[in-house]
């Protein structure tokens, strides 16, 4: 973690405003597998950065606190998205794994009964 990041993580839960920001180790046995055998591509990581606002649906307060963070970020993990789209699909899944998923979310679930429909 760099510095710039840090004080960007601390900025986001000291605001006005603040937001609870966890801190997730992914590194050890997370790193073994290849990138490509699983969803989750973002294997080179070494912490996974959560942040929530209160109430759960203050998105607003959620975007602000966030964007300081966005320059430090690489990937995402799409069970942590709050407001997922398609920007969010990308980030989480990029290359031929959103290619990969889109078809198992087609194959096993072509109505969107669990989720919303795979983007286009």
């Amino acid at each position: 973690m760099t510095p710039d990041a840090a004080r960007a993580l601390v900025a986001a839960s000291a605001a006005p405003d603040p937001v609870l920001v966890q801190l997730r180790s992914l590194g050890g046995a997370a790193h073994d597998p290849a990138p490509s055998a699983m969803a989750f591509t973002h294997r080179h990581q070494s912490t996974l950065v959560i942040a929530s606002a209160f109430p759960p649906d203050d998105r607003a307060t959620l975007a602000a606190a966030w964007a300081p963070l966005v320059p430090h970020t690489d990937g995402s993990y799409v069970n942590f998205e709050s407001n997922p789209d398609k920007t969010t699909f990308t980030r989480a899944y990029p290359g031929p794994t959103g290619t990969r998923v889109t078809d198992l979310w087609k194959r096993y679930d072509p109505d969107g009964v669990l989720r919303p429909r795979p983007p286009a």
